[in-house]
């Protein structure tokens, strides 16, 4: 779960907190889990690949990548992607070398 905020941007907040999800009610746990979720300001949520697009649009260098992945074919293959990794994800963690004790919990 990523929320803007109005110092900083982006702040992550662990899926696996259930303190920390309390200060989100709009997003129940299980879906927190399941996906990545970016919430507006105003009280939109955005979640997966869409949430991906939205976090693009905050980063400075990668901004001029939003209206690409906004394209039908690209935002099908980027849907199909987020949820092959959503599914790989502890694998490729272990792969990468990031499970384990220095993994945040989510994962």
């Amino acid at each position: 779960v990523l929320a803007r905020h109005q110092d900083f941007p982006v702040i992550p907040v662990d899926a696996a907190d259930p303190a920390a999800l309390a200060n989100f009610p709009q997003i129940p746990p299980q879906q927190a889990m399941k996906s990545v979720h970016l919430l507006y300001p105003d009280g939109r949520v955005r979640k997966g690949y869409d949430a991906v697009v939205g976090l693009t649009r905050l980063l400075p260098g990668y901004r001029w990548l939003v209206p690409f992945m906004k394209i039908g074919v690209v935002r099908s293959v980027g849907w199909a992607v987020y949820e092959w990794v959503t599914r790989h994800r502890h694998q490729i963690s272990r792969v990468l070398g990031l499970s384990g004790s220095n993994s945040p919990k989510g994962c």
